[in-house]
């Protein structure tokens, strides 16, 4: 059996649990924080800046309007 590791697109996911696995495979990150604890997502894209990920790698999005972001 062979198993070949390369990023399969962009993924969209919660910031504590899904993070690092979707970061090992080389996927890109879209991190859309839940409205009631906003920063703690800002203080993950802060630490993989600091940790040296590339521009792009782990992205933010701030919304009001979440739950519509979410369904689509």
């Amino acid at each position: 059996m062979l198993a070949v590791k390369q990023p399969v697109g962009v993924a969209a996911s919660m910031v504590a649990r899904c993070l690092p696995p979707v970061l090992a495979a080389g996927c890109a990150v879209i991190l859309k924080p839940a409205e009631q604890t906003p920063h703690v997502a800002g203080a993950m894209i802060a630490l993989a800046a600091e940790a040296g990920f590339p521009e792009g790698v782990v992205n933010l999005i701030y919304t009001c309007k979440g739950d519509a972001i979410g369904r689509s």
